[in-house]
Formats: structure tokens, C-alpha cells, sequence
């Protein structure tokens, strides 16, 4: 079974000519850490099909040294003969796998979701946030613990007619898991407080005036978990919307007025991580040139026009190449660089809907899509029958990941059948096993 799925991909991949790549490491049970490799790629015989495979998931004996994971991704990359198509590597911001990647001399891009979980988690940590999440923490940590604690939460809503709600867990390396953590907080929180004076030992109740912080910093939170989420799809293209949803959430996050100091300055802390880190994200020359590509965007998703200009020019001279030169070159390009702006003589104002891309939608609401590009649901390639070197372009940039949440799924599947009592798989039988759950 493995080898025909793997003589399948082999004859996907053979037929492309660009293909990006997602990785990251993860550590088993046995405490064996292994090195998840995954490719993101157009296929040429499905026109707008993005396929996500796992290619292998190999054991990483040796020390995580910047060397040793070039080594283990280089051997990978050759043995799919992957290597030279390879247009750009998706990895967390770990100093070690970065150098890895510089090593190899390829575009290394940093996981955005990794970067908005620093982003969330800075914010926090600056303000006086933190102290009443480590109280709402230690709270859930003890109904989650305690049997008793739990049944008697039950009871409660038994009682009163509602619905029978769990509290959830907050996970450390996914800040969304905290948001959500706070949300069904607030939901319960009457009958949790009522739950809470009944029980022997339990935690500090939920104060009034915390509860209404936390219902302040929720909708400045939102927007980006919004983007987190819309970011980590592996079945659609992702890496076009990164430049969009950094002016959305940003604007989403500007309009919100919280009244508490606390909420205030974690709004501060959130803007001032945007500009930090994301600031210049819409200059980066691969993304730049994927929101460009994308006919849901095109010059319409920047903020800044001559980041949208540059990007814009960068593509047609690109495009200048894979063209034969001949007297229908510049007409043609000139075309392409009318039908990529997207300009219109009518601004539509600003709407205040919460949403991470009403910004966006202000801005083409009056702009008719051309008819050279497929439609919103055809992942928004450009048609290859109407011209094939945009097409081509087209699948270059656009099958790039922004993030490696494809590559951490696969640590989620693996422990499903990687389980206690199997712990001790040998990793010659792990990596067949993840390859056939992943693309059978």
C-alpha cells in the first residue's frame, strides 16, 4: 500500500514545476523527536487543485543543530527530487531551523501563526492581564482535576435548564486555546461562581469587575484569532491572505474602545506587535508578489500603494521572462498590470463591521472581476487557457503556506495511533504509518 501511494505522489510531483515545502520537529511519547516534512503544490493535471502532502517523518537522532537539520531536509528534498523546484521553506521562528534553511539557500518564510502567538503573548505579559488569567487558569485547572468539582458544575446546569457546558483547557503553544478558554468562561461564569461556594477547598470565585476586563479584551483578541484560524487552512491558498488580514485585524483591533485601563493597554501592546513584527510584511518580496497574484486582491489587499507599485512591477518582470519576446510582450503586459490593479474612481467609506476584512471589502465593493481570472472559489488562479506563463507564475507563489500548522496536524494524527500502549513503534514503521494516514 505504501509504495503505490508513494509511486502516486512521485507521479504528482514529477508533473510540477514549483513546489514549497512546510516543516517542523516534534517529540513521541518514547521521547524520540522526529523531523515532519510536508509539500504544498499546484497540479498540472487538475488546473487550481492545491495539493498538501507528507512526504516523510524521520527520526532526529542527533542534536538539533542548524547542520544536522540541513542535513536530514537536503536528503529529504533529494530523494523526491524536489530540491530545485523547492521555491520557499515554512518553518516556526527557531534560530536553529532557520539557519538550516540559510544553509540550504532557499527562501525561508516564518510561520505567521507562530508569530501572531508571540504577538498575543507579549501583549498580555505587558499588561495586568496576566495575573487574572493565572487566577481564571488555576480555576479551570481545578474543575478539570476534580470529579466532584465538575459534576457539581453539571448539577447546576442541570438545574436551571441549561446547557450542560465544559469548561475548557488553555494550551501554552496556542494562544487561541486561552481565548477560548475565557469565552465559555463568561458563559458559565453565574452558575461556575454558585458551583464554586459549594465546594470544599476551591479556588478563588471570579470576580465581577475581572470578568468585565475580560469581556473587554475579548473583541481585541478576536479579530486576530479570526486570522489565525482563516491562516492555517491547508486546502486553499493562504500565503495571498497574509497582507489582507494584517491591515484587517490591525484596523478591526484599532476600532475597538475599551473602557478599563487593563484593556487599553493590552490594545496598545496588540497594535505595537503588529508593527513589530508584521509590519513589513507587505514588502516581503514572496508574499508581496502572492497577494498580487490572487484576483481576490490583486493591488486592492496592500495598505501602502507603492508597496502594491513594487510588487506589481516585480511580477511583470518576472513574467517578462517566462514570455517569449516578441511585439505582443508589452501589450500584453500592460494588460496584466491593468487587470492586477483593480483600480476604481469610487471609494466606498468604511464600514464599522467587526470584521478582519471589511477594510478590503471597502475598497473593491465597486471593482468587476476580469474575466482572465477564475472565480473566488477557484482559489483565485489566474485561467490557464487564457494565458499559461500567469498561470505558471500563478502556481509558484501561491502554493507557498503561510504558516507550518500543515506540518503540526501531522504530530495531532500521529497520536492517534502512536498511543501509550504503541509507543514503542520502531520509526521505519512510524513513517509509512503517517505517510498512508496523511495522503491515502
Amino acid at each position: 500500500m505504501y509504495t503505490t501511494v508513494r509511486n502516486r505522489v512521485e507521479k504528482l510531483l514529477s508533473s510540477v514545476r514549483y513546489a514549497a515545502v512546510t516543516t517542523d520537529m516534534w517529540t513521541s511519547d518514547s521521547a524520540l523527536s522526529f523531523l515532519t516534512v510536508k509539500v504544498h503544490f499546484v497540479s498540472e493535471f487538475s488546473e487550481t487543485i492545491l495539493h498538501s502532502l507528507v512526504l516523510t517523518t524521520v527520526p532526529m537522532t542527533d542534536s538539533h543543530t542548524g547542520e544536522n537539520i540541513v542535513s536530514f531536509l537536503e536528503k529529504v528534498l533529494h530523494e523526491w527530487n524536489i530540491l530545485r523546484k523547492t521555491v520557499g521553506i515554512v518553518t516556526d521562528n527557531g534560530a536553529n531551523i532557520k539557519k538550516a534553511i540559510g544553509i540550504l539557500k532557499k527562501p525561508h518564510l516564518s510561520c505567521v501563526a507562530h508569530t501572531l502567538n508571540l504577538i498575543v503573548n507579549d501583549a498580555i505579559n505587558d499588561t495586568d492581564l496576566a495575573p487574572i488569567l493565572k487566577k481564571f487558569l488555576a480555576l479551570v485547572s481545578h474543575f478539570k482535576s476534580s470529579s466532584t468539582a465538575a459534576e457539581k458544575l453539571r448539577n447546576m446546569q442541570r438545574q436551571m435548564g441549561e446547557m450542560e457546558l465544559k469548561l475548557k483547557q488553555d494550551v501554552s503553544t496556542r494562544w487561541n486555546s486561552r481565548l477560548l478558554m475565557l469565552e465559555r468562561l463568561l458563559v458559565v461564569k453565574e452558575l461556575l461562581s454558585a458551583a464554586i461556594y459549594s465546594l470544599p477547598h476551591a479556588p478563588e470565585s471570579l470576580d465581577g469587575c475581572e470578568c468585565k476586563i475580560i469581556a473587554e479584551c475579548i473583541p481585541l483578541l478576536k479579530p486576530i484569532e479570526i486570522m489565525t484560524a482563516a491562516l492555517s487552512g491547508e486546502k486553499y491558498l493562504t500565503i495571498s491572505m497574509v497582507v489582507p488580514l494584517v491591515q484587517g485585524a490591525q484596523l478591526s483591533v484599532k476600532r475597538k474602545q475599551p473602557l478599563s485601563t487593563i484593556a487599553q493597554n493590552l490594545k496598545s501592546s496588540l497594535l505595537s506587535g503588529f508593527s513589530k513584527c508584521l509590519g513589513t510584511i507587505e514588502t516581503n518580496e514572496i508574499v508581496s508578489k502572492a497577494t498580487i497574484l490572487d484576483a481576490r486582491f490583486k493591488k486592492q489587499g496592500f495598505g501602502l500603494d507603492e508597496n502594491a507599485n513594487r510588487a506589481q512591477k516585480e511580477v511583470c518582470e518576472e513574467l517578462a521572462a517566462l514570455m517569449k519576446k516578441d511585439q505582443w510582450t508589452e501589450q500584453i503586459l500592460s494588460s496584466v498590470g491593468s487587470r492586477m490593479s483593480g483600480e476604481t474612481a469610487a471609494t466606498v467609506a468604511e464600514q464599522e463591521a467587526d470584521s478582519v476584512w471589511s477594510f478590503l471589502d471597502s475598497k473593491i465593493a465597486a471593482i468587476k472581476s476580469s474575466s482572465m481570472y477564475a472565480t473566488p472559489c477557484d482559489f483565485g488562479f489566474p485561467k490557464r487557457n487564457h494565458m499559461p506563463e500567469l498561470h505558471l507564475l500563478a502556481s509558484k507563489y501561491l502554493c507557498i503556506s503561510a504558516t507550518s500548522v500543515p506540518s503540526e496536524r501531522v504530530f495531532s494524527k500521529t497520536v492517534q495511533f502512536q498511543s501509550a500502549r504503541r509507543n514503542r513503534l520502531s520509526p521505519k514503521i512510524v513513517d509509512p504509518i503517517v505517510f498512508l494516514n496523511s495522503n491515502s
